[in-house]
């Protein structure tokens, strides 16, 4: 219901021209999500929010333009990325914050304070 151009989506709401999306809110132009909100334009995602031309990516927010990134939020051209706070064109990197490296422990005392505010 409030479904268009859709097809094989499971508790779906407003979604528009989504394959496969379940549990899913908001987004347009999606295949195969899975618990995903205002999403555009995103394909394999899951447990996501406010992604846009982004593919393969789990436990992101606010991710523009990101391939197979990971718990990262606010991130911008990023590629293969896990656990990466407000970076932008990087491949391949963990557990960095402003484009800079952290320790593990500080990532996610400031990742822990960040979901906080969402």
């Amino acid at each position: 219901e409030y479904a268009n151009h859709a097809y094989h989506n499971k508790n779906s709401y407003l979604v528009n021209a989504c394959w496969y999306a379940e549990d899913s809110y908001y987004c347009t132009k999606g295949i195969y999500l899975n618990h995903c909100m205002d999403g555009y334009n995103i394909q394999n995602c899951n447990n996501s929010y406010e992604l846009i031309d982004s593919n393969n990516c789990t436990n992101c927010y606010f991710l523009l333009n990101c391939d197979s990134c990971f718990n990262s939020i606010l991130c911008e051209n990023c590629i293969d990325c896990k656990n990466c706070i407000w970076c932008k064109g990087l491949y391949h990197k963990e557990y960095y914050i402003f484009n800079k490296q952290v320790s593990k422990d500080e990532f996610e005392r400031k990742y822990n304070v960040f979901l906080q505010i969402l």
